[in-house]
């Protein structure tokens, strides 16, 4: 059964000394930039929270705009909080190939919650 999530840890690519180090563009500190290769950036990497918020974190970098995104999905959202939520650091661009796509990883993550 072919899947939309990846649930691999991708590979850093610079140490995390250096990593946390790096600003771009005069951005504030802490501003993420991600630490791996462009090939795992592409992917929808999903990563299970089980703790006192039990949850999905999708993260993916679309190629056309360069925005990093990430995507929580909860089953039993508490107060103040969405069943899905959606930050980025800039405009998405996609095709609606990865817009299928990203319904189908949010789908995925609903169903492994379930």
């Amino acid at each position: 059964m072919k899947t939309t999530l990846n649930w691999d840890k991708p590979q850093k690519q610079i140490s995390i000394d250096k990593w946390k180090s790096q600003s771009f563009d005069g951005g504030p500190p802490g501003a993420y930039q991600p630490n791996m290769s462009t090939e795992d950036r592409l992917k929808w990497k999903a990563k299970k929270i089980n703790v006192n918020d039990p949850r999905i974190e999708i993260r993916k970098t679309f190629e056309e705009t360069g925005a990093n995104v990430l995507i929580v999905v909860r089953k039993n959202p508490k107060d103040r909080q969405s069943a899905i939520e959606i930050s980025t650091n800039g405009k998405i661009g996609m095709s609606w190939g990865l817009f299928f796509e990203l319904n189908e990883a949010v789908k995925e993550a609903m169903e492994i919650l379930l």
